[in-house]
């Protein structure tokens, strides 16, 4: 009786366990982060693939109407809390039109584990949005996994000068000690 228990336990917890992976995404997005804040002018866009499949990546700009146009989504005020929003819409979220930026690339992974690496370069402040698909045989979507990233202006640096002439008592010796063991 005692042996059946632990054969029950020890199957239940196989069963558990192997369940939990058959439900895993095929595709997931490495880089950029879920629904991320950027201080940068370009993306670096990397999937994993845990099967071989084909997955479909591509990045999207998310635009606003103004008037007649359509214009960049100014981010300089969005936080994580607002990415996530727009991430699981509901009601009251603002909705956005995507344009497409470039070509969506294709990229087939032969074995249990491959990665797609991409850099975008150029990227203008705004909203942007990664979407991976997988694609079955027939070419057909089955399953899609996307995020949210805001591209925000690079904050302006001070700097600041090590060896200023004006700097007096130990750090000016550290200076002087440091400007003579290096000459």
């Amino acid at each position: 009786m005692k042996r059946a228990r632990r054969m029950l336990a020890v199957l239940m917890i196989a069963v558990l366990c192997c369940t939990g992976f058959a439900f895993a995404a095929a595709a997931a997005i490495v880089s950029p982060a879920q629904n991320t804040i950027v201080y940068s002018d370009s993306l670096l866009i990397s999937v994993k693939v845990t099967e071989p499949k084909t997955v479909q990546v591509a990045l999207y700009e998310e635009k606003e109407k103004s008037g007649e146009n359509l214009v960049s989504v100014d981010v300089s005020g969005f936080a994580d809390t607002d990415l996530a929003a727009i991430s699981n819409p509901a009601d009251g979220v603002k909705k956005y039109t995507s344009v497409a930026i470039g070509e969506a690339a294709t990229y087939r992974c032969e074995t249990t584990l491959g990665f797609y690496t991409k850099q975008i370069s150029d990227i203008k402040p705004g909203l942007y949005r990664v979407q991976v698909g997988t694609l079955n045989q027939d070419g057909s979507t089955s399953e899609v996994v996307q995020s949210y990233v805001a591209v925000k202006v690079k904050p302006v640096e001070e700097k600041t000068d090590l060896f200023k002439p004006t700097q007096t008592g130990a750090l000016q010796f550290l200076q002087t000690l440091l400007k003579n063991i290096f000459r």
